[in-house]
């Protein structure tokens, strides 16, 4: 969770927190470095965030958090509202904000590695860039399987609409 920032751009607040000030890269900082970023399907990514930002899931149960009505009211009506707003993150603007530079939008990666294939991902990455991989233990897996019960044709064709960058990209 890092917001990149243009050389001369001010910090807009567009990622809510925790995901804020903390945590902003100059993007400068980049020059002569490989970027890569693991990234999730969008779609799986909007359910876990459905059960994330309304507490689905006890551990992050927080009703102060943006979007805990939202997601209380169900996918449908958490992603309208996402899909409807500019700011905060996430937003019609970025799904995966980490992949631009702000507020320009730039395209940063060298390099993007899907959460769902992440140990083949970072073998081709590795290969490519002559790295060392070490494969390790999966981390923080969820119970969640398959993110298609939760979409109507409706929800499939917002999202697809709306996110068409990070899709394609």
């Amino acid at each position: 969770h890092v917001t990149v920032l243009d050389p001369d751009g001010s910090f807009e607040l567009d990622v809510a927190r925790p995901f804020a000030r903390d945590l902003i890269v100059p993007r400068q900082r980049l020059d002569k470095s490989i970027v890569f970023s693991n990234v999730r399907n969008i779609f799986t990514f909007l359910v876990s965030y459905l059960h994330h930002a309304g507490g689905i899931n006890p551990r992050y149960r927080d009703p102060l958090h943006y979007d805990f009505a939202s997601a209380n009211k169900g996918l449908d009506y958490l992603v309208r509202t996402i899909a409807d707003r500019e700011n905060p993150w996430p937003s019609r603007r970025f799904i995966h904000y980490t992949l631009f530079a702000q507020p320009s939008g730039t395209f940063l990666p060298d390099w993007i590695n899907y959460t769902e294939s992440l140990d083949e991902d970072l073998k081709l990455m590795a290969d490519r860039y002559r790295l060392q991989f070490h494969p390790r233990p999966k981390q923080r897996v969820s119970g969640y399987v398959d993110h298609r019960p939760f979409y109507n044709d409706s929800l499939i064709e917002l999202v697809s609409s709306t996110w068409r960058r990070e899709i394609d990209l």
